[in-house]
């Protein structure tokens, strides 16, 4: 890397502390602590500063506002102190060191540019390739679709390049392969840490909270602008210093530092409330309902986007019909009514459900029926059908096909989709038949999910899964890969008008060895 010996002195440390936060302080006087001995524990005091105000922030036992400005001034203020410390002990020094004279070449400057442009971004490409290959199933992110959000690094590479190659001592051709090497691994895995925080701090935020309406705010704009600007100075200062220590010390410097780094980020821009979002939304697929309506109503008082607060509402509403708590249910159903009547696709659902429960208030026995499903979504594009089939597949066995290799072997090819045909021949080859039918009706599918049974149902291009029902608000349950892979609601007459331009048609996947007695009970399917 960058042979750097001379330590990054006055302003520029304030500007690397204000963005790398504490880490920077407790390494960079860990490794002056010869000159500075005293100035580590400052550094150490900042970090307790960090940890104090992100479990603080994460629990919102303050405002996330307020706790942002009350640690950003005590890091400034523990910085003051540390700098008035430094420059005590550098006033009290005799002598100082020569400060090296740099030749520097703009030509040089440029080509390296160029160079470690192109080896940032086919570092970035091969890595995207391995997120995909190995997460794919376990986070539901779009890997290749959305490779486009990873297209920072080719900036922050001609950067780091330009700087690298401005000074005319930087130069790789004079160095042994195994330093070259050296150096392309630590690369790898500088961008290796900050992807994975990149795909889970924004890109799967963006997804996983879209059916919510989550836009970014001036929060998270604020996040996003701190994290490019910090991943270049973590360039120049991460990579810069690493070839001074060894493989093994700078690895752990990485897998330390760049979390650290990423947390100081969080409490600056109070970015808690997205992840909290993120995290109670998780907590639905895993069936932790209290756990969730409780995350998200500590977040409602810190959002001040409309269109969001709306849908959370609505949420809290769809998670207390799950708990059969439907006077609750319609409390938050009636605020969106109230207060968000220019959320048009939320308020109208939320007006339905109003509907039906005024309608089957006095109604003593009504039909309910959840069942209990799971599911690892598989990110490619058009596999609506292979992970609306999957999730009835885990429906049936502890140990189904993979997602993706269910996609391979049903799809026609990467971006196209699939025929039944296609999917009825595999399900045969596994020991199920795919009975399909259409023309049918709510009655139908309430019958099917009361015998136990999740259903495939088609509209034009698209396929879901309904697993689940409750008549006293007419509201269906469903697994939808068009709504960014959440569990979903859909009002009963929602879903016949939208099911009918699809000639209401329908699937069920069965075993083998219940067809007989499964079309003995719906004769509808016996074809």
């Amino acid at each position: 890397m960058m042979n750097q010996t001379q330590k990054p002195k006055g302003w520029k440390i304030l500007v690397f502390a204000l963005f790398l936060g504490p880490f920077f302080l407790a390494q960079y006087f860990r490794d002056t602590r010869h000159i500075y001995p005293a100035a580590r524990y400052f550094a150490w005091l900042s970090l307790l500063a960090l940890a104090l105000s992100a479990c603080l922030m994460f629990t919102f036992t303050f405002s996330p506002f307020i706790l942002r400005m009350g640690y950003l001034i005590v890091f400034l203020f523990i910085f003051g102190l540390v700098f008035f410390y430094c420059w005590g002990i550098d006033a009290k020094t005799s002598s100082q060191p020569p400060i090296a004279k740099h030749r520097y070449s703009f030509s040089r400057a440029c080509v390296w540019m160029i160079v470690m442009g192109l080896v940032f971004l086919g570092l970035n490409n091969l890595i995207q390739a391995i997120y995909f290959w190995l997460l794919g199933e376990q986070v539901s992110v779009y890997f290749s679709a959305r490779a486009n959000a990873f297209k920072f690094w080719i900036p922050v590479g001609l950067i780091y390049g330009f700087f690298y190659g401005l000074r005319t001592d930087n130069n790789y051709a004079d160095r042994d392969p195994g330093a070259v090497v050296k150096s392309i691994f630590f690369i790898f895995a500088f961008i290796s840490l900050y992807n994975g925080f990149v795909l889970a701090l924004i890109v799967y935020p963006l997804q996983r909270l879209a059916p919510i309406s989550y836009n970014p705010q001036l929060s998270e704009i604020l996040f996003y602008i701190l994290l490019l600007t910090t991943i270049i100075l973590s360039a120049t200062y991460l990579l810069g210093t690493a070839g001074r220590r060894g493989t093994l010390k700078s690895s752990g410097i990485f897998i330390v530092g760049i979390p650290l780094i990423a947390l100081h980020l969080i409490v600056l821009s109070t970015y808690t409330v997205t992840i909290n979002l993120v995290i109670a939304s998780i907590l639905e697929d895993r069936q932790q309902i209290s756990s969730a309506k409780t995350l998200y109503a500590k977040a409602i008082p810190y959002i001040r986007y409309d269109n969001l607060l709306a849908s959370l509402y609505h949420r809290q509403g769809v998670l207390h019909v799950l708990n059969q708590d439907h006077e609750s249910a319609t409390a938050s159903f009636k605020k969106v009514l109230t207060d968000y009547s220019g959320h048009y696709e939320v308020f109208s659902k939320a007006r339905r459900y109003m509907d039906a429960f005024e309608r089957n208030r006095s109604k003593e026995k009504l039909g309910r029926k959840i069942l209990v499903v799971r599911h690892k979504t598989f990110e490619q594009a058009a596999s609506c059908f292979p992970n609306s089939l999957s999730v009835i597949l885990n429906f049936y066995e502890k140990q189904p096909i993979s997602t993706r290799k269910l996609s391979y072997a049903i799809k026609e090819s990467f971006s196209s989709g699939t025929f039944i045909w296609k999917a009825e021949s595999f399900l045969k080859k596994n020991g199920y038949e795919l009975l399909t039918t259409y023309w049918q009706s709510k009655k139908t599918l309430i019958s099917l999910l009361e015998a136990g049974y999740p259903i495939l149902v088609y509209i034009p291009g698209h396929v879901y899964t309904v697993y689940g029902y409750d008549s006293r608000v007419e509201m269906f349950f469903t697994y939808d890969t068009a709504q960014s892979n959440r569990w979903n609601d859909k009002p009963f007459w929602s879903l016949q008008r939208d099911w009918m331009v699809g000639s209401f048609l329908m699937s069920v996947v069965i075993p083998k060895e219940e067809k007989e007695n499964f079309v003995a009970r719906f004769p509808q399917f016996d074809r």
